[in-house]
């Protein structure tokens, strides 16, 4: 179990560097070590109207013939005369099958964890919380699922009929609670041969059952140090990646009344829009959805050059992997009703560049009306990334050049020979397009990011927000304490991952300010020296540090996600931030590196749950609090009161966020105020 945690806290370095070397893109190799009151269709819109009221949405789907036939691959069982296959054995680490004694299997001891997971289940302490989750009522729209033929196959396994076919999943017990899990179900056309670089197609449907009691591979992703041995994707990296994954306890049929389905929670998530899949075991969605009585969902996207490349043409149009995201939300709001979900109910939860996904769903035409709110954990879509709209072609162009697949005379500016380019780069192996590429751009290959004015994303995002061009929506958002310190250690790792803390001068780390943001803000960086250097003496370390550590993650994630909040508070949403402050106990990284991006995914998923001996027991019952809030949330679009006092809504005028931590939880108010007011100008162009 040890050997686990390690690889994954070890895979973390990888998502800091890919977003610090996002911010460096330009630095030399050598140098660096609502619509309007009547609601739109929900996919493909008008232009943005500025939406103020609810509406209804109709989707009907196909009803698709279940034939005997039995020949179409292994993943696919006949229907009628179902395989006697076996329940997978083990199909997720041991400690996630807890009995229901409440005993946990051996694991390395991590303090004095509390193995009593039936504690607490159903009901939390109101110790530190009280919970009132108010009942919430909603106008369904009208959907017209496929009809439910079957409950289980002959052996006992959960069967569902979509509208794409018929899918079988596996039984699992969690915390004393029956799950249903369905894994790597296609949602997508594969994005193979001359669909790869362009917008997904729907899955073609199936005739048989389909075998879903394992998740897909992981979609291409940039390489890491071999050394560091932390890959957690136990398939290898594919093209035919587009699988999603649904969790659910105690399924109700199609025939249910609303008021009887469950919300559905759809994760996302991040990696820079470089790496991430499903399948890391930070994003089990077992522990949620047995805790929180939620319906849980994932999916994969494209990642890189094969997700985000942008010519600006058909062909290779940009935002690959957001029109992935698009059509996994689509089919599960379509098929909500088959895994006992409300199609209405559809809550979108993302991480890091997964919470700038999410952000980009409720601005997004095609999105906007599947999604009732959304959770944005360390990011948002006013996040500043290198630019890939105006500079989109001439990246394109640049990637295509390094694979002599453009030249002077054929090149995506040229009508005539744009498709001979395109055809030249399908014709090249996906993992020699990622590699070939990272070896000639470096860190440059990093920057291949959401574009704008697409039928996704029409306009930029913050122009979108200040002219209302959203979705009405409840927000919970926030961020950790120390986001920039992984950041910055990765940024310059000789000198801040020595395992010791860093002491560094007043002028060592303006000196280090200047050179992370020369590139990438071009001016004015010797403000933000001033800004953040001008009150401390040369050599307070710890506040040097502490300074520098700010800056960044001031610029990264901590004021775009306010900014995020105070322009969609401005138009009477309900918003709610929060600010993560633990440490987790068994962190890989440094002490003085805090409390960083990333630590709160163990407790949001409920990781101590399931490996109690991984934590103290301080840490599992507060995982049980931190999935309460998110839970709660999910259910009203309120968090809890916290011991009978009501969390106070966020806005620019009364910019109030309540703290999380074992110890207590308590409002506080202008988090990085001044810092924030000054970074306006360079973040909200």
């Amino acid at each position: 179990m040890r050997t686990w945690v390690v690889c994954l806290l070890l895979g973390l370095v990888c998502l800091i560097a890919i977003s610090i070397a996002t911010l460096v893109l330009q630095l030399p190799p050598e140098l660096l070590a609502s619509p309007g009151p009547e609601k739109d269709s929900g996919q493909d819109g008008p232009p943005l109207v500025p939406q103020k009221r609810k509406g209804e949405l109709t989707i009907i789907g196909p009803v698709n013939d279940v034939s005997d036939t039995s020949d179409d691959g292994d993943r696919y069982i006949a229907a009628g005369r179902p395989q006697s296959l076996l329940a997978p054995q083990d199909p997720l680490p041991d400690a996630y099958l807890v009995p229901s004694t409440g005993n946990s299997p051996d694991t390395p001891s991590r303090g004095s964890g509390n193995n009593d997971l039936e504690t607490n289940v159903d009901v939390l302490s109101a110790t530190d919380i009280s919970i009132a989750v108010e009942a919430e009522t909603t106008t369904p729209a009208t959907v017209t699922s496929p009809p439910l033929l079957l409950e289980t196959t002959e052996d006992g396994r959960p069967l569902v009929n979509t509208t794409t076919g018929m899918v079988a999943g596996f039984k699992t017990e969690v915390l004393g609670r029956k799950l249903d899990v369905f894994l790597g179900i296609p949602f997508a056309t594969p994005p193979l041969g001359e669909l790869r670089f362009k917008k997904p197609l729907p899955v073609k449907p199936w005739e048989n059952v389909l075998d879903a009691k394992e998740m897909g591979p992981p979609c291409y992703h940039i390489s890491f140090a071999s050394s560091w041995n932390w890959a957690a994707s136990k398939k290898p990296e594919s093209e035919d990646c587009l699988h999603l994954n649904v969790w659910t306890p105690n399924r109700h049929n199609a025939t249910k009344a609303s008021s009887q389905l469950r919300p559905m929670l759809v994760f996302i998530y991040g990696g820079g829009f470089n790496i991430g899949a499903t399948d890391w075991e930070f994003y089990d969605g077992g522990v949620l959805a047995a805790y929180g009585d939620v319906v849980v969902a994932s999916m994969n996207y494209r990642l890189g050059a094969l997700g985000f490349l942008n010519a600006d043409i058909e062909d290779i149009p940009g935002n690959m992997g957001l029109y992935d995201q698009n059509l996994a939300l689509r089919w599960l709001h379509e098929n909500a009703r088959s895994f006992g979900a409300n199609p209405d109910h559809l809550v979108l939860m993302g991480e890091s560049a997964g919470a700038v996904s999410a952000g980009l769903h409720l601005i997004s035409p095609m999105s906007r009306n599947m999604v009732k709110r959304v959770i944005l954990q360390s990011g948002s879509p006013l996040w500043d990334t290198p630019d890939n709209t105006a500079d989109g072609v001439k990246k394109a162009t640049e990637f295509a050049e390094i694979f002599k697949c453009s030249n002077a005379t054929h090149n995506f500016q040229d009508e005539a020979t744009a498709a001979d380019v395109v055809r030249c780069l399908r014709s090249i192996e996906a993992d020699a397009l990622f590699r070939t590429a990272e070896k000639a751009l470096g860190k440059r290959v990093l920057t291949y990011h959401p574009r704008h004015g697409d039928d996704f994303m029409p306009m930029n995002a913050h122009e979108a927000l200040k002219k209302g061009l959203f979705k009405d929506s409840d927000v919970l958002l926030g961020v950790n304490k120390d986001e920039g310190s992984i950041f910055v250690a990765n940024t310059l790792p000789y000198i801040f991952l020595n395992g010791l803390a860093p002491n560094i001068t007043k002028d060592e780390a303006a000196f280090y300010l200047i050179f992370f943001f020369q590139y990438i803000i071009r001016t004015g960086t010797r403000n933000i020296r001033d800004h953040y250097f001008k009150n401390i003496k040369d050599r307070d370390y710890p506040s040097v540090r502490n300074a520098f550590i700010e800056a960044i993650g001031d610029y990264l994630q901590i004021c775009p996600t306010i900014y995020y909040g105070e322009v969609y508070s401005e138009f009477n949403n309900s918003v709610y931030f929060y600010h993560f402050l633990h440490r987790p106990s068994n962190s890989y990284w440094p002490e003085w590196l805090g409390t960083a991006h990333f630590d709160e995914v163990e407790f949001v998923f409920g990781v101590p749950l399931r490996f109690p001996k991984q934590f103290t027991e301080e840490e599992v019952q507060f995982s049980r609090h931190i999935m309460d809030i998110w839970m709660t949330f999910t259910k009203t679009g309120k968090p809890p009161a916290m011991d009978g006092t009501p969390w106070p809504r966020y806005s620019e005028l009364n910019p109030v966020h309540m703290e999380l931590s074992p110890k207590r939880f308590r409002i506080g108010k202008g988090l990085h105020a001044d810092h924030c007011r000054f970074w306006k100008k360079f973040i909200l162009k």
